[in-house]
């Protein structure tokens, strides 16, 4: 999928999953575990606000299985055997993953940074079972745009409603004055902390995600010879994430060099060169 077009006055949810779309009192499963309830007060949400989901959750890698799953829950409109659902969740409604998976604040202001003005956004809520406020450089940025979850019982009705109404008050500015959000590295998120989630909607997701975690473990790890960090393919196939400047590179496509920084990504086995681009 595309990145959505240009448009005005865009409202869109962050969204984590573990803690906010199911509680962590389920017994951890190699693969996500939605709440059904949680889900259909995310839906209620979505519809009441007409906002787009933003994935901030460390299960944001695996884009195509999690279109899946939401599309089973009636989120994203109809789902076509052959073009999957109808308003899939783009690439780029994803937030960079940084190397401290605490600093989400961080993410989420980064990728305001990269698509506000050109997705229009003008109203944002951020729904994670994590204190984002906690760190005083950013707390500022974030306030009143945050709905903090009890991870032990995940999105409840009080919480819709504080989303709604903070998404009705167009408290959004991030302003052109507002301070360069500097990283250091990225990495992907480790197999061990994904300790997620969901009743499987069907069979055939629960086989996919397990294929998708098999090839995960399976792929050639990178890294970036100006950041001087470890970068791994991510899957299905949504590119590279450099360790320099956080941005991703073009979807669907190997890549030797950063488009954003000009980072050379090297086999971290053999310092060799990745290679020229072609389609993957």
């Amino acid at each position: 999928p595309k990145l959505l077009a240009m448009a005005h006055n865009r409202k869109v949810v962050f969204v984590d999953i573990d803690g906010v779309l199911n509680g962590h009192g389920h017994d951890p499963k190699p693969y996500a575990v939605f709440d059904d309830d949680a889900m259909r007060r995310l839906k209620v949400l979505l519809e009441r606000s007409q906002a787009h989901i933003v994935l901030s959750t460390s299960w944001r890698k695996h884009l195509s299985y999690l279109n899946h799953v939401f599309a089973n829950y009636g989120l994203l409109g109809k789902m076509s055997p052959t073009s999957g659902p109808e308003r899939a969740i783009a690439s780029e409604m994803r937030t960079p993953c940084f190397a401290d998976p605490r600093r989400r604040d961080l993410e989420i202001l980064r990728w305001l940074q990269l698509n506000r003005a050109t997705l229009g956004v003008e109203s944002w809520v951020v729904l994670d079972d994590m204190d984002v406020l906690a760190f005083p450089d950013t707390r500022d940025q974030l306030l009143g745009h945050v709905v903090q979850t009890n991870p032990t019982m995940g999105l409840t009705d009080a919480d819709v409603e504080a989303a709604v109404a903070i998404l009705g008050t167009r408290l959004s500015e991030l302003g052109p004055s507002c301070p360069e959000v500097t990283v250091s590295a990225t990495v992907s998120p480790a197999l061990g902390g994904l300790r997620s989630a969901l009743q499987p909607v069907d069979d055939h997701l629960l086989q996919s995600m397990g294929a998708v975690l098999q090839a995960l473990r399976q792929e050639p790890v990178f890294k970036c010879k100006d950041g001087h960090g470890m970068v791994q393919k991510q899957i299905p196939c949504t590119g590279f994430c450099c360790e320099e400047c956080g941005i991703d590179l073009v979807e669907g496509s190997w890549a030797s060099q950063c488009e954003s920084c000009g980072g050379i990504f090297l086999c971290a086995d053999c310092t060799a060169p990745v290679g020229k681009t072609t389609s993957s």
